[in-house]
């Protein structure tokens, strides 16, 4: 019996070799058909007017992005936490401002927590006789810090802004952030930080002294989700929109891409066709805030929004 199955075993691999001087036949190839996945295009959720409202929702969001709270909150919460055990922390103070940076995984004496790495840098005001900085710094990390009353910060991804002065007395403004960021303590309530949203924001916005004649105008590219609603994200692509003071021709409209996304993950891209730098050249009849909107590569007709709120700050103000 072990023998017949060893045979077995042996005589199952290759096909017989044909005896000299006889002709085999070759095999007739199998068909093979291509298997195709027929998928159905899924119909567009959102109407016209939802397409618009999603891109005022997500400006009105956009301009409560400030950068303030969540500094403030990294001072007060991360910096004033701290003893000398944990977490383990530098800090280099110099002409160039003050860098600090931690790094640990631990817990206060007084019960606080500190998970990750962060590290900030705060420069100082300055004057170099062609322009006045000042409220200048980023923080850069992925850490959460949770004191034993519940107050927490907890943050991924990087923030970074400034605010300047030319020797014109213009203002420049310039924000840039990214990642995901949450504080739950007795000063953000209602702002963006407890509103679970994942940024990506690169914003420059100018405003000129008035008695130059004034005008601002807003430059942006990047987006936001995590939005409630129909309308789940927004996102700007090489968007730029000034008013009638600084230039324009058509402060309705901006120039550049404008996209939001439905509950099924589905974007709708607006084209508007606003003047695309300072002086630039716009068709007046289609100055109206409106601009096609495309599904999937197909045209579902004019989708209208205002931006007046982009450029509704002033002298004194920020432009978030």
């Amino acid at each position: 019996m072990r023998i017949w199955i060893l045979l077995v075993a042996c005589s199952g691999g290759s096909p017989p070799t044909p005896a000299p001087g006889v002709d085999v036949e070759p095999e007739e190839p199998q068909e093979t058909t291509p298997y195709v996945l027929e998928v159905d295009e899924p119909e567009p959720s959102l109407s016209l007017e939802q397409i618009g409202d999603g891109i005022e929702a997500g400006i009105a969001l956009l301009l409560q992005l400030d950068p303030t709270p969540l500094h403030d909150a990294y001072e007060s919460i991360v910096i004033a936490n701290q003893d000398e055990n944990c977490p383990n922390y530098v800090e280099l103070l110099d002409d160039d401002g003050r860098f600090d940076y931690w790094n640990d995984h631990c817990e206060t004496a007084s019960g606080v927590r500190f998970q990750g790495w962060g590290q900030r840098m705060r420069y100082p005001d300055s004057w170099d006789g062609d322009h006045y900085m000042f409220d200048d710094g980023y923080i850069n990390g992925e850490f959460e810090v949770l004191l034993a009353d519940g107050t927490l910060i907890d943050f991924s991804g990087r923030s970074d802004f400034y605010e300047k002065q030319e020797s014109d007395q213009d203002l420049v403004f310039d924000l840039r952030t990214y990642g995901s960021f949450k504080v739950l303590d007795g000063q953000t309530s209602g702002t963006w930080l407890q509103q679970e949203l994942a940024v990506d924001i690169d914003l420059r916005a100018y405003e000129r002294e008035e008695s130059r004649g004034g005008g601002r105008y807003y430059d942006l590219d990047g987006g936001i989700s995590g939005m409630s609603g129909v309308v789940t994200a927004f996102h700007a692509e090489s968007f730029y929109l000034h008013d009638e003071a600084y230039g324009s021709h058509c402060e309705l409209e901006p120039y550049g891409r404008v996209s939001v996304r439905d509950e099924a993950g589905q974007w709708y891209h607006v084209e508007f066709d606003g003047p695309a730098y300072n002086g630039a050249w716009s068709y007046t009849p289609d100055c109206d805030g409106c601009g096609m909107a495309w599904y999937r590569g197909e045209p579902l007709g004019k989708a209208c929004a205002s931006f007046d709120a982009l450029l509704a700050w002033n002298n004194g103000s920020r432009p978030w």
